[in-house]
């Protein structure tokens, strides 16, 4: 969850985000990175709120914001490599609004209820560990990409979105409303229970 939560490529965004907007023909990069994370704070919200609601779930969520993020990018790809700016700067922010609704915050929930007591402090750690090394692999390979072009770039992180989307489809369960102790047996394991 962790690594597909760098894969969304928010972090080429975040790391990049002066470079990014000024090829996007944006001219007044730091005035549209502020209304970008004000989108995005507004996004945190409405999937906190959302998150243990009739209306959301974990898995419902990444399924519907990997959407969000995916056609976002591919849009915005094309409209750059057209020269619709306006439309770029939309997806853009579409897609900042459906990181926040799920990927921003429920990476960091399973971790906590996937795994028993005994192990949970290990496995947080473990999966903090992936998303800094794949941070870093993201803030790594993005100035190669950026370099053969903004559009592109672009269309590679919508690709990986929708891989995403696949993997969350094929492989994660959804865990709202189901008892802490029982989340474990939803992925077929069974509780660790060590006695002193």
């Amino acid at each position: 969850m962790q690594i597909a939560q760098q894969l969304t490529g928010v972090n080429a965004f975040l790391g990049y985000a002066s470079t990014l907007f000024g090829q996007m023909g944006i001219t007044n990069k730091l005035q549209f990175n502020v209304i970008w994370n004000a989108i995005m704070v507004f996004g945190c919200v409405m999937g906190l709120l959302l998150v243990d609601s009739r209306w959301g779930g974990r898995r419902i969520q990444l399924l519907f914001a990997t959407v969000i993020m995916f056609v976002p990018m591919l849009i915005g790809g094309f409209s750059i490599r057209y020269g619709i700016n306006g439309l770029s700067m939309a997806m853009v922010c579409l897609y900042g609004l459906g990181f926040q609704l799920a990927w921003g915050i429920i990476p960091w929930i399973y971790p906590g209820e996937l795994f028993a007591l005994a192990e949970k402090d290990k496995a947080v750690s473990v999966a903090i560990g992936f998303e800094y090394a794949f941070n870093a692999v993201v803030l790594f390979i993005t100035p190669p990409m950026i370099r053969w072009g903004v559009s592109n770039t672009l269309f590679v992180y919508g690709g990986l979105n929708l891989l995403n989307f696949i993997f969350v489809f094929a492989c994660v369960k959804e865990t709202k409303g189901v008892p802490t102790e029982k989340v474990p047996a939803l992925f077929g394991r069974q509780q660790v229970v060590h006695s002193n």
